[in-house]
């Protein structure tokens, strides 16, 4: 029985390292790797001599390259980590915006370069003492971009949550990733396809997740439900008292959203080039259902008298995502999602509803991907994304796609450098078709 314990604890500790790993790569684009299992001593050193009969083990401080430092004291340890990391976009049109470039402009060409280190990161992980069957935990990530659309640095959370585990069930609540359509391409800029066949964000949420099978059996997977904000913080949300008579309040509805994900795993996992650890074959549900409320056609006095035409838009979406591994060094990955009032989710390429009629705007998209490691440190990523908006109104955005395809290297554990050409169509229904060619490098050095 306690061997089980021990291999059921084992699996949940594996199974939120690669976890970690995922979500820095979903916002970094870091490639997966390994869990460390400590520092290795200098050559030539002593192992540090047993603590005394009844005394308290000294904390343990760590720092592995590409890891960063870790901490353990009892049975708590505490890990921190930061990418410092510079992209450069050369452009052959401007883009929405030039450090995250997502949206082609219906300006005449202009020719642009930008450096941006917006999406460097910090992270930090605790996970304390257990506390019966349960062991507590939390994770922290924030970014130098205050929200997807920002051209300014600040320092903002992007996810900050704490956990609770007993290796089955998971309670987690504070600002998380998004449980509707998670799974996310493998292209340099963060913002992977937002707007562009990629729905998902990050917002306050509770989550409730259930886990099926196990790390050593031939299937396994998840149910994830979700109590959501339906307003995310990826987006700005700025109010000008100016020029009140073009503003538009998006906002709650008075409820919350609901987020549910069913995910399944076949086959054995399996050692993947560059570190991984994957199953044969991996498939996702996933959906969403909530509203929104809506200000529009504000008047001046307004904000004192609260007349303004409101509407209640309803929003609702269903994904389905998956990958494959084609042996050990290539897979495919996609995810497929339709759905109306979604630009809350970063899809109908940022637009929730109509202005004219005050009714949500459908949309459908998706994206998908193949990936092949050279080596084990090389990898090459194709992939294609596109995000169709349906009857949004005048002056509206009506498709938004983009086919990548990069070259990621790391050179070791701490220096990654990566090579990305991008080509965006952006059509809009009064300027028509816009396009542009980007080029984007990367230097990542992992602190």
């Amino acid at each position: 029985m306690q061997q089980e314990q021990l291999a059921a604890e084992t699996s949940r500790q594996e199974a939120l390292a690669r976890d970690l790993a995922d979500l820095r790569r979903a916002i970094g684009g870091a490639a997966a790797q390994p869990a460390a299992t400590g520092a290795a001593l200098p050559a030539g050193s002593a192992p540090p001599p047993p603590a005394a009969p009844g005394a308290s083990p000294s904390p343990a401080v760590a720092y592995t390259p590409g890891r960063g430092f870790s901490l353990q004291a009892g049975g708590s340890r505490f890990t921190l980590r930061a990418d410092a990391r510079l992209l450069g976009f050369s452009s052959s049109r401007y883009l929405f915006n030039p450090g995250q470039p997502l949206i082609v402009s219906p300006k005449d060409p202009d020719a642009s370069y930008d450096l941006s280190a917006q999406q460097s990161t910090v992270t930090a992980a605790f996970q304390g003492p257990k506390w019966g069957a349960w062991t507590p935990g939390a994770f922290a990530l924030f970014t130098l971009q205050d929200n997807i659309l920002a051209e300014g640095y600040s320092f903002t959370p992007v996810v900050v949550y704490g956990e609770i585990s007993d290796g089955r069930w998971r309670i987690a609540a504070g600002q998380n990733i998004d449980v509707f359509a998670p799974r996310d391409p493998d292209n340099l800029p963060s913002g992977k396809l937002a707007a562009s066949g990629n729905p998902g964000a990050y917002r306050p949420q509770f989550r409730v997740e259930r886990s099926l099978g196990g790390a050593a059996q031939a299937f396994g997977g998840g149910v994830q439900l979700a109590v959501a904000s339906p307003i995310t913080t990826a987006l700005p949300k700025n109010l000008d008292l100016a020029r009140l008579e073009a503003v538009e309040v998006v906002e709650d509805n008075g409820w919350p959203n609901l987020e549910a994900r069913l995910h399944l795993g076949f086959g054995n996992a399996r050692e993947r080039a560059g570190g991984r650890r994957q199953r044969p074959v991996e498939l996702g549900v996933s959906g969403v259902v909530g509203q929104l409320g809506v200000l529009d056609n504000l008047r001046p006095t307004d904000p004192l008298t609260l007349a303004a035409d409101r509407a209640t838009v309803n929003v609702w979406g269903a994904a389905v995502d998956g990958q494959i591994a084609l042996g050990r060094r290539f897979g495919l990955s996609g995810e497929l999602y339709s759905g109306q009032g979604l630009g809350e989710y970063m899809a109908g390429i940022f637009q929730s509803y109509n202005r004219r009629s005050n009714q949500a705007v459908p949309t459908t998209g998706g994206w998908a991907q193949l990936h092949a490691y050279l080596a084990d440190n090389l990898r090459l990523n194709l992939g294609y994304g596109v995000d169709h908006a349906q009857d949004a109104g005048a002056f509206s955005l009506t498709l938004n796609s983009a086919a990548f395809a990069n070259l990621v290297w790391d050179v070791n554990p701490w220096l990654q450098l990566g090579l990305e050409g991008n080509y965006r169509l952006t059509t809009y229904d009064v300027f028509g078709d816009r396009n542009a060619w980007v080029v984007i490098t990367e230097v990542l050095f992992r602190l």
